[in-house]
């Protein structure tokens, strides 16, 4: 499914926006959105057990919904626009310097 595949699910931050921990697979950039069990609970393997045992885990702690909110707010889609502008900005300053850059 789609959500197996995606290399980072959307479903994660919205949840994350919400003050909800989510339970998702271990796969693509997943590890690096949920980076600490105050997030949620990543699973190895999509099977029935493994599911189980997830949702109990899940269940059984005690979660900082203004944690999990504060990931959102620094994940923002403004957030993301700002790094990547710096990023940018960095990249592309050595040739703005340069005065061929325009020619």
């Amino acid at each position: 499914t789609g959500v197996q595949t995606c290399a980072l699910p959307i479903f994660i931050f919205e949840s994350f926006a919400c003050g909800v921990p989510v339970i998702a697979n271990n796969v693509g950039g997943v590890s690096e959105a949920v980076s600490s069990y105050q997030l949620g609970v990543l699973m190895d393997h999509n099977e029935p057990k493994n599911i189980a045992d997830s949702i109990l885990t899940a269940y059984s702690r005690c979660w900082d919904n203004h944690k999990i909110i504060s990931v959102a707010q620094q994940n923002s889609w403004s957030e993301v626009a700002r790094r990547t502008y710096c990023v940018y900005e960095e990249v592309l300053l050595p040739f703005q310097e340069n005065e061929n850059f325009h020619d």
